[in-house]
């Protein structure tokens, strides 16, 4: 008997993501604990179900990239950056939710 390695992912946390993410690049008064709010929390999202892939047995790597950001982005022990290094954080998370948006992951 094989292992499933199949899990059913949704788009649309993704795409809140990015577009959160845009916004605050594009509008340097919003409130970043809104931010950190949102991209933590679709980023558990997304590690809760690539680490169900990795219970199953399947080698994936993707679950520590949204570890790192839930870490990065947590509103409880907020870790400081200056505003371009927050820029290039957010351009690499917002990479991140790009490349792993597929609704059905296969490996």
């Amino acid at each position: 008997m094989t292992t499933p390695t199949h899990v059913e992912m949704y788009k649309w946390p993704s795409y809140i993501a990015i577009i959160t993410l845009a916004l605050e690049l594009i509008s340097p008064n919003i409130n970043y604990l809104i931010i950190r709010i949102v991209i933590a929390s679709l980023a558990l999202y997304y590690l809760f179900q690539y680490s169900e892939l990795a219970a199953r047995g399947v080698r994936n790597y993707t679950a520590f990239l949204y570890l790192v950001i839930v870490i990065v982005f947590n509103p409880i022990f907020i870790i400081g950056f200056d505003r371009i290094v927050w820029i290039l954080i957010d351009l690499l998370v917002a990479a991140v939710f790009i490349r792993y948006n597929d609704s059905d992951h296969t490996f």
